[in-house]
């Protein structure tokens, strides 16, 4: 049965819902992680190539996510070879965005040597959270 409210008498006051605060969680709390799925603060990035005066950037500073997919694209994939050239064009689209990375596959002026830096700095600079120093499982 609905209340209804009786002439003269004042209806009970509606207390408001509790909503969610996005705050910045605290990093660790009793052990407990608790992270945000995203972030407010724009992306710190850098050049890493140009083509044509046109500058391509990477994250200073990219989500450990990058490479715990690549990871995950890898085990998926048995460890296979065809996993790991799966997981290393995963890599590359996250960290010179979809126009870095066909601007690059376009370049009919890349030499190989200058791929593999490429290929190197997105690796290494994406895997970083990974290979952290005083990491006992590296």
């Amino acid at each position: 049965m609905a209340a209804t409210a009786k002439a003269g008498k004042t209806p009970p006051r509606a207390r408001p819902v509790p909503r969610a605060i996005a705050a910045a969680p605290p990093p660790q709390a009793n052990g407990v992680l608790r992270l945000t799925s995203t972030s407010d603060e724009e992306e710190a990035r850098e050049p890493l190539f140009y083509i044509d005066d046109v500058e391509y950037t990477i994250p200073v500073e990219p989500p450990a996510s990058i490479a715990l997919e690549a990871l995950h694209i890898v085990a998926e994939g048995g460890g296979s070879p065809v996993a790991q050239m799966m997981a290393e064009d995963y890599v590359m689209t996250e960290m010179l965005g979809e126009e870095g990375y066909a601007a690059l596959r376009g370049c009919k002026t890349l030499k190989s040597a200058d791929l593999r830096r490429v290929i190197e700095v997105c690796s290494e600079r994406a895997n970083a959270a990974m290979e952290e120093e005083g990491n006992p499982n590296r």
